[in-house]
């Protein structure tokens, strides 16, 4: 709101209106910092949560990981024990032919070696890449927290600059209209 002054406007309004206009002002700046404030947390808020699913993401696939390793590893020693049984129940074919199984049997075990090696291999990528998101994720919400704390700072040390801007105006405000007082109690006195 702003005041019409006139030439017969005292310098308390003056000053008030002025002190009125800088305030309007202030409080526009202020909600525009406000706003890119938010908007940078609001950004800030969905690259955390944006984080934080691709780590569910890598967790779920580690456990599947996990889980499929045990699996491979049951059948592992499912299959050696009942090729070993089989082949215990074979010694009575030719040498040429125990020969043959066992090489099979050995090839067998080499391809799933092989691919219980691969299986490892994805393990430790998976818990490696887990363990890189884990600290990318902590230094993130660590640097989020001190920006946090700059936002409230800057808040406040703003709060703090308006109060004092404010204040030697309200003075003068103040010394006028003691003066202004005590004149009309001197012409008061002054008229009996």
């Amino acid at each position: 709101m702003l005041w019409v002054l006139t030439a017969s406007s005292s310098p308390c309004a003056l000053v008030s209106s002025r002190l009125e206009s800088e305030i309007i002002q202030n409080r526009d700046s202020i909600e525009d910092e406000d706003w890119e404030e938010n908007c940078t947390t609001l950004e800030r808020e969905n690259a955390l949560q944006e984080l934080e699913e691709e780590t569910a993401r890598l967790e779920r696939k580690n456990e599947t990981l996990v889980h499929s390793i045990a699996e491979l590893q049951r059948k592992l020693t499912r299959k050696s024990f009942k090729e070993t049984k089989c082949e215990q129940g074979n010694l009575k074919g030719t040498p040429e032919e125990s020969k043959a199984k066992l090489q099979q049997l050995e090839a067998s075990c080499d391809d799933q070696e092989k691919e219980l090696t691969k299986v490892m291999e994805d393990f430790e990528f998976v818990t490696q890449l887990c363990e890189d998101q884990a600290l990318c994720i902590k230094k993130y919400q660590e640097t989020l927290r001190k920006i946090e704390e700059e936002l409230e700072t800057r808040f406040l040390e703003r709060e703090v600059s308006k109060v004092l801007s404010m204040s030697p105006a309200r003075k003068e405000c103040n010394s006028q209209n003691k003066d202004n007082s005590l004149q009309k109690k001197r012409t008061w006195f002054c008229k009996r």
